[in-house]
């Protein structure tokens, strides 16, 4: 009988250890989880940012080179027609 209890002593307490072990796994990796969350987010906040930036800087450019080209075809328009006149 008193070898029966110790054995269930020094089961229960192996099963105590491995919950332990489990317990403090599952709260390191919920830590880190949570810390590789934060960092993913920043990142993406980052990306986010230069993103609206380049997108915002390349609309400028395309505004830019809309007029500049609507210019230089009135420009050739307006040269054509000249021409046209100057010869009639």
């Amino acid at each position: 009988m008193e070898i029966q209890i110790v054995e269930l002593i020094a089961k229960s307490g192996a099963y105590t250890i491995i919950i332990a072990i489990l317990f403090y796994y599952a709260v390191y990796s919920f830590k880190t989880f949570n810390s590789d969350k934060a960092a993913l987010r920043n990142d993406l906040t980052v990306l986010q940012k230069e993103f609206h930036d380049f997108k915002n800087h390349m609309i400028d450019k395309l505004v830019l080179l809309s007029t500049e080209t609507k210019g230089s075809i009135d420009n050739l328009s307006d040269a054509i027609e000249r021409n046209y006149k100057c010869k009639s």
